[in-house]
């Protein structure tokens, strides 16, 4: 049985004493049966209190405003290396590496690589061959 969401509002509060809005984290813990029945945890959902022009603004650039603030998420916390690249896979739902590959590509968040990871790739490519 899923749990019950926890919900805590974590916003800044006003001169007044009341929530002025913001990123609100929320629904620690929720549990949700995946598409084979088995239960995942969901680790956190954020909800976002715009002004409503900025969200307007928003919405008039992208058509599906929490997708787009969702891959934001996900881009920021690959550049930063918060975000591994299954992380982002997992985070944007893409089924291949070669998609999560192109979106990440098309973004221009490339793949970390230096010399010494490279020479490390080939040593290791070498004795797979042998």
């Amino acid at each position: 049985m899923p749990l019950e969401p926890k919900h805590e509002d974590l916003s800044p509060i006003g001169p007044d004493g009341a929530r002025t809005g913001g990123i609100l984290p929320r629904c620690h813990g929720v549990r949700e049966p995946d598409a084979h029945g088995r239960y995942n945890r969901l680790g956190m959902q954020i909800t976002l209190d715009l002004p409503e022009d900025v969200a307007e603004g928003l919405a008039g650039k992208w058509q599906d405003l929490p997708r787009a603030a969702l891959e934001s998420l996900a881009l920021e916390g690959y550049r930063a290396g918060a975000l591994t690249h299954a992380q982002v896979r997992r985070l944007l739902g893409f089924t291949s590496l070669t998609e999560t590959d192109g979106f990440l590509k098309q973004h221009g968040a490339y793949l970390e690589y230096d010399d010494e990871a490279l020479e490390r790739d080939t040593a290791n490519s070498r004795l797979a061959t042998r």
